[in-house]
């Protein structure tokens, strides 16, 4: 005779409920963080600029070229240079003639020549390196 059969369900489970007064702890209170401090300011930019020609040093004062001194040629030169990045002249042109004469040639070519051995500090670009530029120079012709 066979073995009568098991039951294996299980028992029903009862859910238990419990109820109580005590509340919660309440939430903290959010906390706000101070501002950031304001960033440092940025440092000052470095403003380019063109090279400088130092034309009041004596060494490289132009001389009156004689044949312009008797002609009484006076007049304004206006040279300009292209400098490198060292500070040295690569290039001058006359721009604008002391005169109409040819001992006003005469000046604004010792112009070019005495002002191009002048002392030049080089241009300087955004970031503060040395470039190279061009700089124009007015010399004054006057007889003393």
């Amino acid at each position: 005779m066979p073995p009568p059969p098991v039951d294996v369900t299980p028992p029903p489970v009862q859910n238990q409920i419990t109820t109580t007064d005590v509340k919660p702890p309440p939430a903290p209170e959010p906390r706000l963080s101070p501002p950031a401090p304001p960033a440092p300011p940025a440092p000052p930019a470095v403003a380019a600029r063109p090279a400088i020609v130092n034309a009041t040093d004596p060494s490289c004062r132009p001389d009156y070229p004689p044949a312009a001194a008797r002609a009484q040629a006076t007049g304004v030169s206006h040279i300009k240079f292209t400098v490198d990045a060292a500070g040295k002249v690569t290039a001058a042109e006359v721009l604008g003639t002391s005169g109409p004469t040819r001992e006003h040639r005469l000046l604004d070519n010792a112009a070019k020549a005495a002002l191009a051995t002048c002392p030049i500090k080089p241009g300087i670009d955004a970031e503060g390196h040395p470039v190279g530029t061009q700089v124009e120079v007015f010399y004054t012709w006057k007889l003393e």
